[in-house]
């Protein structure tokens, strides 16, 4: 660890003040350091106790630039020598050494600045006490780390200035000239209804159905449109292993069904003779096209990230823009209920995926990041027209900005059992908050962990 003095901008600290204490514009250089700082981003103690005290007496109406004010001399009241001058002396210097009260603003900015690079520089310092102590796991540690950083983000942005629509109209005006450029404003799945529909997928999605209805394949087959257009990916698989996933991969892109992949082609009536050299074929080809697009898809199970958390999933993200130098990435959390939500007052399911929910909308936010939830439907919430009832989760119907349903025929039945056979699913888009809603009729083919949708279906054009 580098020791020395702290990062730290007395300079700036003392343009602020003396900012504050002009009589002409005074008060609103005080109304634009206190939007941006508080008392304890000052270095210097005698700053912080300057700068509280002279926020004190401007609420209290006592006019600062006052010298002969009793209560101006509160500001350096219990002070000792200042850079070799007495207090009022000091005080005087910093008043009559500030040429105005503009540009109050940007020393703040500066001030802040440097507050913050102490402030991370003690989240550092604290993890990696906690390391050489050997306090807490690995995993631990990054999660700590994540959420100290999260927070000191959080603490350095909210007294920032908020713009005015003035100032934003013109990128606005810009994006929206942009996008009239292009068909499609997020990410193409390789479902031409669906992206009709959604315009491209973005934001924070959800992806919800029954067991065995195909969620995690019509999310892969989504994953390696978007890897093929150039986007990375990072798919976290809770629940099935990753050479499962790859399986089924490469059966979309050769045909070949899980059998003939695992166990060789059916020759003659029997298997176990390895591939029929048309089977080969279809294999040499799906590795091919595959290998096109495989060095921007990250799978990862419980066997690569045995803790996988919150934290975990923003330095992926981070990475992956690095790497690829990439404005977005898609991210596909398979699935959301067993998610490990790292907060332990949170003791009900609801509670939660309502967290986790809010969560992932933030990290979408940050990082412009596409993530998709994959999600159980809950078969108490059918007879319940608010999403969340299907999902089990209000956040969801709330926080979400796509919001997508499998559905069969006959799913309701709680007596109904599913087969592996090809079948008629309806994605039923039952939120958008950027274009409509409507229902995409699809025919899934399991045997070979595929999607396709029905063309030229009146569904496919109406709305929901």
């Amino acid at each position: 660890m580098i020791h020395g003095t702290p990062p730290c901008d007395v300079k700036a600290e003392m343009e602020v003040l003396g900012r504050m204490m002009q009589p002409e514009g005074g008060a609103e250089a005080i109304g634009s350091a206190r939007a941006i700082l508080g008392p304890q981003d000052f270095y210097r103690t005698c700053h912080q106790q300057m700068y509280t005290v002279i926020l004190e007496l401007h609420d209290a109406g006592s006019p600062v630039d006052d010298w002969e004010a009793k209560p101006y001399q509160a500001i350096y009241r219990d002070m000792d020598r200042i850079d070799d001058m007495p207090p009022p002396v000091y005080l005087e210097y910093l008043r009559d050494s500030t040429p105005s009260a503009a540009n109050a603003e940007y020393y703040a900015e500066k001030v802040k600045e440097a507050s913050r690079l102490r402030e991370i520089i003690q989240v550092v310092s604290f993890v990696e006490k906690q390391a050489y102590d050997m306090d807490a796991t690995p995993a631990a540690l990054v999660t700590t780390l994540g959420d100290l950083m999260d927070r000191n983000q959080v603490i350095g942005s909210v007294a920032g200035r908020i713009p005015t629509a003035r100032d934003e109209w013109p990128q606005v005006f810009a994006m929206l000239c942009a996008g009239q450029q292009s068909e499609f404003l997020g990410l193409r799945t390789g479902f031409e209804g669906l992206d009709r529909a959604t315009l491209g997928l973005r934001g924070l999605c959800v992806l919800g159905g029954m067991p065995g209805q195909g969620k995690s394949t019509m999310a892969l087959q989504m994953a390696g449109e978007i890897a093929g257009a150039g986007v990375p990916v990072l798919y976290y698989s809770l629940e099935m292993a990753r050479f499962d996933l790859y399986v089924k991969i490469i059966s979309r892109l050769s045909r070949l069904d899980y059998t003939t992949l695992r166990i060789g082609s059916e020759i003659d009536g029997h298997r176990g003779c390895g591939l029929s050299d048309q089977d080969k074929g279809s294999l040499s080809q799906a590795t091919s096209e595959f290998m096109r697009y495989a060095d921007r898809m990250r799978i990862m199970d419980r066997e690569v990230c045995r803790d996988i958390s919150l934290p975990l999933v923003r330095l992926h993200i981070q990475q992956a823009r690095r790497e690829f130098d990439a404005q977005q990435v898609f991210v596909v959390i398979d699935h959301l209920q067993i998610f490990p939500c790292h907060v332990p007052e949170l003791g009900d399911m609801k509670s939660r995926l309502d967290y986790l929910v809010s969560e992932f909308k933030a990290v979408s936010q940050q990082y412009d990041a596409v993530i998709l939830l994959i999600s159980e439907k809950n078969r108490a919430g059918y007879r319940s027209r608010d999403i969340g009832s299907y999902m089990g989760s209000a956040g969801i119907e709330y926080g979400v900005d796509l919001a997508m349903l499998l559905y069969e025929e006959d799913e309701e039945d709680d007596e109904k059992e599913y087969d592996d056979g090809e079948r008629e699913i309806e994605v039923r888009v039952v939120k958008n908050r950027f274009g409509s809603r409507r229902k995409i009729r699809m025919r899934f083919h399991p045997e070979i962990s595929k999607f396709t949708e029905i063309k030229d279906s009146p569904k496919n054009k109406g709305r929901t």
